[in-house]
């Protein structure tokens, strides 16, 4: 019994080291974001209504904070690509973060 409780606190210890785990897709995160922003920021949002600066940083720090970052490169450069593209974002790792 004690071997299990042994292997059992390895076991989390490592998913809490390595990031182990259930991993959020970026399009999973990229949907709650964009619906807590859409609620918080833009209740009247649609297709056409153009975003800005602090709409991007929002979804930024949205995603970061669900353990995503943006992905640096001319095709996310742009507010609406940060707002609407999950293929901008890649998973951050524990050892990773900064």
């Amino acid at each position: 019994m004690k071997v299990f409780g042994v292997v059992l606190a390895l076991l989390a210890l490592g998913s809490w080291l390595f990031d182990i785990g259930p991993v959020e897709s970026p399009e999973r995160a990229m949907g709650a974001c964009r619906q807590q922003w859409i609620e918080q920021l833009k209740p009247d949002f649609s297709s056409s209504t153009p975003v800005n600066v602090r709409d991007g940083q929002y979804i930024q720090a949205c995603m970061n904070a669900r353990g995503h970052r943006i992905i640096s490169g001319p095709e996310c450069a742009s507010d609406a690509s940060q707002v609407s593209a999950p293929e901008c974002y890649e998973r951050l790792f524990l050892w990773r973060r900064s």
